[in-house]
């Protein structure tokens, strides 16, 4: 089986454009026609207002991703370069933003600037969480009203080992939110 490549994010917006505008402008066509009321002139004038509108919609709505995209490979290579000299150990250790995976987006598939941009986010938290081993941290984390307190004790490719009361627990880069040391 073949394994499809992720889709950049221009090529998402067009697919979303697709289904936003064009398709509702291609079913109010059809029912003018189905109603015989294409004929009238101001239908015509109505169906080519809101073919224009939809139009700049579209360059508008494209340029936007262009620039979201842009900004996304920039944090991306970024994210690559480590900000401080490391031991040998961890200097290769962080995932890189290479551009061949991508998050999976229902209905659109793999795209690749959401793949770096995870990917990025997981250098950065990874590098973040490397100052921390070994400290008391409040971590917070994606769709919790509280942050986690407790020491930073592995950082993996994957994510982070906190200990907290004896318990240990894991959390992936896709989760945080922010690291900030504990001040007890």
């Amino acid at each position: 089986m073949r394994e499809r490549t992720p889709r950049g994010l221009k090529h998402a917006a067009s697919i979303v454009f697709v289904l936003v505008a064009v398709l509702p402008l291609l079913v109010f066509t059809w029912t003018l026609y189905t109603l015989d009321a294409i004929r009238n002139s101001q239908a015509q004038i109505g169906l080519a207002l809101s073919l224009a509108v939809a139009l700049l919609g579209f360059h508008i709505f494209r340029g936007l991703m262009g620039q979201l995209s842009d900004m996304i490979r920039v944090v991306a290579r970024s994210a690559e370069r480590p900000a401080d000299p490391r031991p040998a150990r961890l200097q290769g250790a962080g995932p890189q933003a290479s551009g061949r995976g991508g998050l999976v987006t229902p209905g659109l598939g793999a795209i690749r600037e959401l793949g770096d941009l995870s990917t990025a986010m997981a250098a950065i938290w990874k590098r973040e969480a490397t100052a921390h081993l070994g400290r008391r941290v409040l971590m917070s984390v994606v769709r919790s009203t509280e942050p986690i307190a407790g020491t930073m004790v592995d950082v993996t490719e994957d994510g982070v080992l906190l200990e907290r009361n004896g318990q240990q627990i894991a959390v992936g880069y896709q989760r945080i939110s922010g690291i900030e040391p504990d001040r007890p």
